[in-house]
C-alpha cells in the first residue's frame, strides 16, 4: 500500500517539473526528444538505488566555518580587585605625550602587541589629561580606549582601567592582557 502512494507521489512530483531554460548544461541528462513531457526515471531494482546512496558516492559535506575561541572576557574578583589598587607589578609603560594621533596609535600597537608576544600582563599607558586640548578629556585619551576596541587590540586586550593616582590617575590607563 505505501508502494501505490509512492509511486502517486513520484507521478505529481514528474508533472510539477518544468525543464530549465538553459539545456545544455543538462543535456546529458535530459531526452533531446522529450518534447512532449517530462521525461521519467529508468525504473531500477531496489538494489540499485541502495547502492547509488553509499557513502563512497555521496558528496563531500561542506566544513563548518570553525570560529576562533573567543577567550573569557571576565577577570576573575581577586586580579580585578588587584588591578584597582594597584597591586599588579607594571610589566612596560608608555608616554604618549606630544605624539599625533597617527604615531600614539602605532606606539600602542606595537607595544601591546609586542608586550603581548613576551607574555606580559600589564602595561601602563600614559596619555596625559588633556588639559591643553581643543576637546574637553583630551584626544588621546578617549582615543586609546577606542583603538583597544578595535582589532588586532580587541582580541588581546582584557581590561582597561584608569590607572592609580600614583601612576597618573586620570591621565592614564592601566591595559591587562590576555594570556
Amino acid at each position: 500500500m505505501a508502494q501505490d502512494d509512492d509511486e502517486k507521489l513520484w507521478d505529481y512530483v514528474k508533472q510539477s517539473i518544468h525543464p530549465l531554460q538553459d539545456q545544455d548544461v543538462f543535456s546529458e541528462f535530459i531526452d533531446q526528444d522529450a518534447s512532449q513531457g517530462p521525461v521519467s526515471p529508468p525504473p531500477k531494482s531496489k538494489k540499485d538505488s541502495l547502492n547509488r546512496y553509499t557513502l563512497k558516492n555521496a558528496l563531500p559535506l561542506e566544513k563548518k566555518q570553525v570560529k576562533p575561541q573567543i577567550k573569557s572576557r571576565s577577570m576573575d574578583r581577586r586580579t580585578e580587585q588587584k588591578l584597582k589598587r594597584g597591586k599588579i607589578p607594571i610589566d612596560r609603560k608608555i608616554d604618549l605625550h606630544g605624539l599625533n594621533q597617527g604615531e600614539a596609535h602605532r606606539l600602542l600597537n606595537s607595544t601591546l602587541l609586542g608586550a603581548y608576544d613576551r607574555n606580559e600582563r600589564l602595561v601602563l599607558v600614559i596619555t596625559g589629561k588633556g588639559l591643553r586640548s581643543a576637546e574637553p578629556g583630551g584626544v588621546l585619551r578617549r582615543r586609546v580606549r577606542e583603538w583597544c576596541d578595535l582589532p588586532p587590540l580587541s582580541d588581546i586586550v582584557l581590561r582597561l582601567t584608569h590607572a592609580r593616582p600614583h601612576h597618573g590617575g586620570e591621565g592614564a590607563y592601566y591595559i591587562y592582557l590576555r594570556r
